[in-house]
């Protein structure tokens, strides 16, 4: 897969939001995924290592555990997927409080390997347990990401924000983000979806917070929703409906774990419904 430059990938996106076509980015945890998605349509695919976790039937919070690093996974991943997307953006999910590697070199690498783009994946910002203060202090913390944006730009990458408030989003969009997903959390259903989910009008209120925020600094900065009860066109129409300045979707879940889940525990009952030709 060649690399396609940022500024064709913004011109694109802008296109399409003129036009009022929702801009749609979708996570791929495997190859399969990763096709389906670049044959539906799909404007940006995400390789990160929370789609692994999530196809292995795990919850995507995995990659924010130290079960494996997140940063080697994605590579590990790119040589077995990334050339079955034929012409399509994919980007990187980046852990950007890794101290096991040296950012710069880590992103020349992305670049050789045909990345288009960074995400900041897995965040810091799923650590809400832990005290963010301690976190900076040991150099594990927020500012790690803006970093990383910050380094990303400056090497021509498309860049994205995964931010859980306003505040974090204001400061990605000042770093030089191109793109902000307003994160509601762990996507619902399924077998390993959220069982407590922000409701959709929480949802439209936070989402809009953070389309706010990013837009206080640049009108040309895209804003993307996702998580939380966000599972099917019509809860995502919903908040595209009741915001202003948010321009489509970004899936992980919803796009890849859930139609699987459905689709092949339906096709199997199907299988299971046939009989043997009585003697």
């Amino acid at each position: 897969m060649a690399r396609i430059m940022r500024t064709e990938i913004l011109k694109k996106l802008s296109e399409q939001t003129k036009s009022a076509k929702a801009i749609i980015a979708a996570s791929a945890g495997c190859g399969i995924a990763a096709k389906c998605e670049e044959a539906g349509g799909a404007d940006l695919i995400v390789l990160e290592a929370a789609g692994y976790y999530r196809m292995a039937g795990h919850g995507s919070l995995g990659a924010s555990y130290s079960f494996k690093n997140a940063n080697s996974l994605l590579l590990k991943m790119a040589e077995e997927m990334i050339d079955v997307v034929k012409h399509t953006p994919v980007i990187a999910g980046v852990m950007g409080a890794d101290p096991l590697i040296n950012l710069d070199s880590h992103l020349e690498r992305l670049v050789k390997l045909g990345f288009s783009g960074i995400l900041n994946s897995p965040s810091v910002a799923d650590y809400e347990l832990m005290d963010s203060d301690d976190l900076e202090s040991i150099g594990l913390g927020f500012s790690t990401e803006l970093e990383l944006i910050e380094k990303a730009a400056a090497l021509g990458l498309f860049t994205i924000g995964s931010c859980r408030n306003a505040q974090q989003a204001k400061a990605m969009a000042e770093r030089g983000a191109n793109m902000i997903i307003a994160r509601m959390g762990l996507t619902a259903e399924g077998f390993t979806g959220s069982r407590n989910p922000k409701s959709l009008d929480e949802c439209v209120s936070c989402t809009q917070m953070i389309a706010d925020a990013v837009k206080s600094i640049s009108q040309n900065i895209l804003v993307v929703c996702n998580g939380g009860p966000l599972v099917d066109v019509a809860t995502i129409q919903h908040v595209l409906d009741n915001t202003k300045g948010v321009s489509g979707f970004f899936g992980g879940s919803a796009i890849e774990r859930i139609p699987v889940e459905k689709a092949i525990t339906q096709t199997a009952r199907e299988f299971k419904a046939t009989r043997l030709k009585a003697t």
